[in-house]
C-alpha cells in the first residue's frame, strides 16, 4: 500500500461525518413531511367537515321530494276520481239527453 492509496481512503471520521450530515438530513426531510402532513390532515377534516353539511342537506332534500312524491300522489288519485264522476256525469247526461249523442 502506497501513500497515495492510504489520502484517497476516507478515514472512518469521514465516514461518520457523512453518515451525521445524512442522518441530519433526512431528519429535515422527515420534519418537512410531519409539517405537510399536519396540514394535509387539516384540510381532510375542512372536506370531512363540507361532507357532512352536504349529508344533511341531502338528507333534508331526500325529505322534501319525499313529501312531493306525497302530494303527487294524491293529487294524481283525485285527479282520476275526478275524471271516473265525470265520465259517470256524461254517462248520466247521455240518458238524460238521448239527442246529446
Amino acid at each position: 500500500m502506497n501513500a497515495d492509496d492510504a489520502n484517497t481512503k476516507p478515514t472512518i471520521e469521514t465516514v461518520l461525518e457523512r453518515i451525521n450530515t445524512l442522518g441530519e438530513s433526512l431528519h429535515a426531510e422527515m420534519k418537512g413531511l410531519r409539517v405537510d402532513t399536519e396540514r394535509i390532515d387539516g384540510r381532510i377534516g375542512k372536506i370531512d367537515e363540507r361532507l357532512e353539511k352536504f349529508g344533511g342537506r341531502f338528507d333534508e332534500l331526500d325529505d322534501r321530494l319525499d313529501r312531493i312524491e306525497s302530494v303527487t300522489s294524491r293529487t294524481r288519485s283525485e285527479f282520476l276520481d275526478l275524471r271516473m264522476d265525470f265520465r259517470a256525469w256524461r254517462d248520466k247526461l247521455k240518458e238524460l239527453l238521448p239527442q246529446a249523442n
